[in-house]
């Protein structure tokens, strides 16, 4: 973890954020300059299992923590309007959805318990996420994201160890076709990451075609820090290559070891990925727990250990 800080800090936060659009003038923890306050989000899938129980005691819980957006479950398999107006009365907003076609959002209420259930599921989310499919997704989506009062719909790929060049091509030119259909509805589009998109396939990393053969004006990137520094790519580099790129982010915490635990007890180093994600022009800033155990203590930790990142 020391050698990856030393790197960060070596690229230089001062010289990233002098490069960015809009911050010519301001470097991140210079005299005088203060990055603008964002409020603290969370990605609901981490307390999914706390939702359906109880729907609304769970955001009642979510706001009175201090988080004051949401990103949601395509709508939980729920009414969106019924979703957007249960948000509305716990002071939430919802900025973004990750997509959830038809009946995918099942298998969170039921995972599945086998290997081979659990491989069936993968091989159900791969063909609904096909690239020749996006059309039918994406408008599925901005369907519901226009009903909840949503800006941006947020497609979080699974990438496979298994897939090559030509296949992050075809992504790359279906995340193009979504940035087009969003942008023709007054919504953004965003891709989310994870690690394996960094692994180099003949030399290359996926991501970078991914990102850099997509068009920078209608697809935007939702990057999460953990994934990507867990990877070995370094997020301030990462800005500096795609600048106006990003325009949210998860918040996740992981050990040494790469195994996700409660923000504060592991090796991310929040102040700087979240000054340098404000620079970049990050807007939303998601705390996720892909694997909780025991959801209100780690939110309830979470809250009080990133507010006040995020607030100076």
């Amino acid at each position: 973890m020391i050698e990856r800080r030393d790197v960060l800090k070596a690229v230089g936060l001062g010289a990233m954020a002098a490069s960015m659009p809009g911050c010519a003038n301001q470097a991140i923890g210079g005299a005088g300059a203060s990055p603008r306050s964002k409020p603290l989000g969370l990605q609901l899938f981490t307390v999914v299992k706390m939702l359906e129980n109880d729907f609304e005691g769970t955001l009642a819980l979510v706001a009175a923590l201090g988080y004051k957006e949401v990103e949601t479950l395509g709508s939980f398999s729920r009414d969106p309007v019924m979703v957007r107006d249960a948000l509305a009365r716990h002071g939430l907003v919802s900025p973004s959805q990750h997509l959830m076609p038809g009946n995918l959002y099942d298998y969170f209420q039921k995972p599945p318990p086998t290997p081979a259930e659990k491989a069936a599921m993968s091989a159900q989310f791969d063909k609904a996420f096909q690239p020749e499919s996006v059309d039918s997704f994406i408008l599925e989506a901005i369907q519901r994201a226009k009903l909840m009062n949503q800006s941006y719909i947020v497609w979080q790929l699974a990438w496979r160890r298994s897939y090559t060049l030509a296949d992050a091509e075809r992504y790359a030119r279906a995340f193009d076709r979504a940035g087009q259909l969003c942008a023709d509805q007054g919504l953004g589009f965003a891709y989310h990451n994870h690690d394996w998109e960094f692994a180099p396939v003949d030399g290359t990393r996926p991501f970078d075609i991914l990102v850099g053969h997509s068009d920078p004006k209608t697809v935007k990137v939702e990057i999460d820090f953990m994934w990507a520094t867990k990877a070995g790519a370094e997020p301030i580099a990462l800005f500096r290559q795609y600048p106006g790129r990003f325009r949210l982010c998860h918040l996740k915490d992981r050990d040494a070891a790469g195994n996700i635990v409660t923000v504060g007890e592991g090796v991310e180093d929040f102040k700087l990925l979240i000054d340098a994600g404000k620079a970049a022009g990050v807007e939303h800033f998601y705390l996720e727990f892909d694997r909780p155990t025991d959801p209100e203590r780690e939110i309830r930790i979470a809250a009080e250990y990133l507010k006040p990142l995020l607030a100076n």
